[in-house]
């Protein structure tokens, strides 16, 4: 198993490789219009749902109360969940769409990716809203435990007094609150391996939404530890890249700006520099991590899921030349973000 692991890395690395100027400009893209319209669009449907509510003040529990307990509670839990899981699955999708072009000798770049995940953004948006479904329906037993958990040992003080005086009941809840954490995290990973394959089989055979759960279960019979393992490498490679980013620029800081307090204008224009610095290595990092995940789950695809690809998928949203956004195009594009930033904050 760790050798095709490694030669699905080796794989999904040297593909980035050789598109990688593809993959970042798609991936910066879409992050621009996501910002400039999709994510304001999802705060205004969940501030919607929300309004007609009450204003007044609530608690943690309350919260959890309104989520599961009422139906527009229930509503915006799960709208709200699929629109931004959604989100970020439309983002994945483009870059897989670039991967599964380099396999077919199809290119596609940041135009035409942009033009991919567009035309099956409904689709991903179905497959997401079924997800988060049944996942929410997974999580009633545990969530049930949870709570007959506080019902019957922490309900006669504040949550504070537990974690301060560490009573018999509180370490009993903590015993039974570690198995129900220790059971999801189970059902997790098994629900996670089940549904690896899922995308791939709407964006690129054109299979139902409904269906494609099932599917990705079936074809991905026998290979879940796999999935978990190679999954699992990637997450802890993309921490650790986060986290170096986050240790460099606050070590620079800490290095750097005692030495400039003599000079007001040196030290904020180092600081300046220090976050613009930081953004770029996040992004970065962000896009190598995304762009390795989408690879990955489309060499994990090709490898055990048994495709059934069709030349036509891709070909038809071919790079006709080396076509790049315009000047002018990019400059709509950064103004609709920095617009939407501004309204946004002011909402």
């Amino acid at each position: 198993m760790w050798n095709t692991v490694r030669s699905l890395f080796i794989r999904a690395s040297g593909d980035f490789l050789r598109a990688w100027r593809s993959m970042a400009y798609t991936d910066v893209a879409y992050k621009l219009i996501a910002f400039a319209m999709l994510t304001p669009a999802t705060t205004w449907v969940l501030y919607w749902l929300r309004s007609g509510t009450s204003d007044r003040v609530v608690a943690d529990v309350e919260i959890a109360m309104f989520f599961f307990t009422t139906p527009v509670g229930i509503i915006t839990l799960i709208l709200g969940g699929s629109l931004i899981v959604a989100i970020t699955a439309v983002e994945t999708a483009c870059l897989m769409a670039v991967g599964v072009g380099m396999t077919q000798g199809v290119t596609l770049n940041a135009r035409s990716a942009l033009r991919f995940g567009a035309a099956h953004a409904l689709d991903v948006f179905r497959l997401m809203a079924n997800m988060v479904l049944r996942v929410l329906v997974g999580l009633i037993p545990f969530l049930l435990a949870a709570g007959l958990t506080y019902l019957g040992l922490l309900r006669d003080h504040d949550i504070n007094y537990y974690l301060a005086q560490h009573p018999p009941q509180f370490w009993a809840a903590a015993v039974i609150v570690g198995i129900i954490v220790i059971g999801l995290v189970l059902l997790l990973a098994r629900t996670i391996a089940s549904w690896a394959l899922a995308m791939p089989l709407v964006l690129f055979e054109n299979v139902s939404p409904r269906r494609a759960l099932g599917e990705s279960a079936a074809r991905g019979n026998g290979s879940h530890s796999l999935i978990l393992l190679s999954l699992t490498i990637w997450a802890v490679i993309a921490v650790a890249l986060l986290s170096a980013t986050t240790w460099l620029v606050e070590f620079l800081g800490r290095a750097v700006a005692p030495q400039l307090a003599g000079s007001l204008a040196l030290l904020l224009l180092f600081i300046a520099g220090l976050a613009l610095a930081g953004v770029v290595l996040t992004l970065a990092v962000g896009i190598f991590n995304f762009s390795m995940f989408s690879l990955l789950i489309t060499h994990l695809y090709l490898r055990i899921g048994k495709p059934q690809l069709s030349t036509s998928t891709i070909a038809k949203y071919a790079s006709l030349g080396p076509r790049r956004f315009s000047p002018r195009a990019v400059a709509g594009i950064a103004a609709l973000a920095l617009l939407a930033a501004v309204g946004v904050g002011l909402f």
